[in-house]
């Protein structure tokens, strides 16, 4: 019992200064404690695109693999050239503002681009639109490509996938 004695004449000897002092310890408490689970907190993943070089491999293969099942014309590959890649193109907001003074107009418009928030302080545009890639011209290697027939039907699938004109596209005959 003599723990508790001396522990409860603790406050009358602190007089005025008895509750910052606990407030003060409590908090130095709280300050010590284990904060629980160990796991480390990360921004939400985000989705990585893949370079354009990396996209047009891919086109260019699936195109490839596409156009070999068809009738007649063996084995083929496929080389497209882009012209533009592709773009994104952001939401924005816009303000006018017009003024007027003795005799003279004059308007300035300000846009922004509309920012959404993740969490964390973290923002990341708004996306409005994605515009695909603009090809320039493409090459396919084939080996039936001696035949009218299958050229013209490669041409014509090329053209219809790439959106090419069909004098942007060669099907020359793979050695």
């Amino acid at each position: 019992m003599k723990i508790f004695e001396k522990l409860s004449a603790y406050p009358e000897k602190l007089g005025k200064f008895k509750y910052p002092i606990l407030v003060l310890l409590l908090g130095v408490l709280l300050l010590l404690m284990p904060k629980g689970s160990k796991e480390v907190r990360t921004e939400p993943p985000v989705r990585q695109e893949r370079s354009e070089a990396d996209n047009l491999d891919i086109q260019e293969e699936l195109l490839s693999q596409l156009l070999s099942k068809m009738e007649g014309a063996g084995q083929v590959e496929v080389m497209l050239s882009i012209r533009t890649g592709v773009q994104t193109i952001y939401q924005t907001d816009s303000k006018t503002q017009s003024d007027t003074q003795e005799g003279s107009a004059s308007t300035r418009q300000d846009t922004t681009t509309v920012l959404h928030g993740i969490g964390s302080g973290v923002a990341s545009p708004v996306v409005r639109q994605k515009e695909a890639p603009v090809y320039q011209g493409a090459v396919i290697l084939c080996q039936g490509a001696e035949n009218s027939n299958v050229r013209l039907a490669l041409v014509q699938a090329v053209a219809s996938i790439t959106g090419l004109r069909t004098d942007q596209i060669t099907v020359i005959k793979m050695g």
